[in-house]
């Protein structure tokens, strides 16, 4: 009896700490609310999976096929047209020379000038040419150069716009300027004679340098400080290119030749053992035997003010400002002239004669490479490091050196790797 009074009373404990404990809990959940909305969550039939046993798939079998591509190459400009345009005239035109004794002065040395260790030409990713940079981003003090020149012991030679004339090995750099005796470091050219010495064409005249000292260019007693914008050097004569006419350095004296016309003498050029070629703002020139003579081109799409030229062992290229590319017949004189490109602002000429290609370079569209009747253009959304161009120079390795305003110089390896992709007619890359 007493055993069931005391299961009772245990029990009936047991029940109420059991429902004070729920009262607690339930208390304690009222105070965290849930949010009164909620997302909906929905189910989406993905279809059934399908396995296949690879065992048992079935290859492709035959030969492979090939499929044209309809894909452009967006590097070539369609065919170039080349123009029959008639005879050229040649027009004998009066001449003189006006002559006064010149005296080479020391200016400076280049004794104490140090090497600088730059960074290699940075290859441009993503073109489709082997194509390398070197501007100021590896060493260059300038992005604007004038001119490049490649001496016989393979030394680059840069002319830029107000650093002087640098010296660049591939791995070092120095630059000549004022400095050392340099008259002026706006350099437009660059010339090496048969004995070793550099002439330098500036914005006051022409400096030379002999082994290590720089020297001036005197006509009496005054220093010759014509800008001048080209020099060319044939045997022991120096022709210099100026805005207000030629002058010829020989034996000691200075000529300046003299006609009915002011000429301003942009480029200069000489086919081995012949006459030599201006190419001035009032057209084509040539002297021969000191008698000046004007090629009166036929056509008008060669008229007009002639920027560059480019001798072959057969004809010349001329580049016409305004204009484009004509072809003069050294033979025939007859003249002929290129469309299918525009090439509105033509700096400078070269021509490659064993591979019969011609460079042009555009002040606006870049280096053009004209061979087989089409042109391949290279600017600066292809490779180069600007498409304002300035100078273009071969090498004896058919090395192509393009000198750009902006860009520095670039190195151009015609035979090196070309890159094929959609843009050149692959079809999937």
């Amino acid at each position: 009896m007493r055993l069931n009074i005391f299961m009772g009373t245990y029990l009936y404990y047991c029940l109420t700490l059991l429902y004070c404990c729920l009262l607690a809990s339930f208390s304690c959940f009222s105070q965290h609310t849930l949010p009164s909305t909620s997302d909906t969550v929905s189910a989406v039939d993905l279809g059934k999976a399908l396995w296949q046993p690879l065992l048992t798939t079935t290859l492709p079998s035959g030969a492979a096929t090939l499929k044209k591509s309809t894909a452009a190459n967006l590097g070539y400009s369609q065919s170039l047209d080349f123009t029959p345009n008639g005879h050229a005239q040649v027009i004998v035109r009066p001449t003189g020379w006006q002559s006064s004794n010149t005296e080479l002065i020391v200016s400076g040395t280049i004794d104490n000038i140090p090497w600088e260790a730059v960074k290699p030409a940075q290859y441009e990713l993503n073109v489709q040419s082997d194509v390398r940079h070197f501007s100021i981003r590896q060493g260059l003090p300038t992005g604007a150069v004038y001119s490049v020149f490649e001496d016989t012991d393979s030394m680059v030679w840069l002319g830029t716009n107000g650093e002087g004339a640098c010296q660049y090995s591939g791995l070092y750099l120095r630059c000549l300027t004022s400095l050392h005796g340099l008259n002026n470091n706006r350099v437009w050219d660059i010339a090496r004679s048969a004995s070793g010495d550099f002439w330098f064409a500036t914005d006051q005249g022409v400096s030379v340098l002999k082994g290590q000292s720089m020297y001036q260019v005197y006509r009496g007693d005054t220093v010759f400080d014509t800008k001048v914008n080209d020099i060319l050097l044939v045997k022991d004569r120096v022709f210099i290119a100026t805005d207000n006419g030629l002058y010829v350095i020989s034996n000691g004296v200075l000529s300046k030749l003299e006609s009915d016309v002011i000429l301003k003498v942009n480029r200069l050029a000489q086919k081995e053992g012949s006459s030599i070629w201006l190419a001035t703002d009032s057209g084509l020139y040539t002297l021969e035997n000191s008698i000046l003579h004007r090629i009166d081109l036929a056509g008008p799409a060669c008229q007009g003010p002639v920027a560059a030229l480019a001798p072959t062992s057969e004809s010349l290229w001329l580049g016409s400002t305004g204009r484009g590319v004509c072809q003069l017949d050294l033979d025939s004189y007859n003249v002929t002239s290129l469309s299918g490109i525009a090439m509105p602002n033509i700096q400078t000429l070269a021509y490659e004669q064993s591979s019969d290609v011609l460079w042009v370079g555009d002040d606006s569209k870049g280096a053009i490479n004209i061979s087989g009747g089409a042109a391949y253009v290279l600017d600066k959304s292809n490779g180069l490091g600007d498409h304002h161009i300035r100078d273009i120079t071969l090498s004896k390795d058919g090395i192509v050196w393009v000198a750009t305003y902006g860009g520095g110089v670039n190195r151009i390896k015609q035979h090196g790797f070309e890159l094929i992709t959609k843009q050149n007619g692959l079809l999937n890359e």
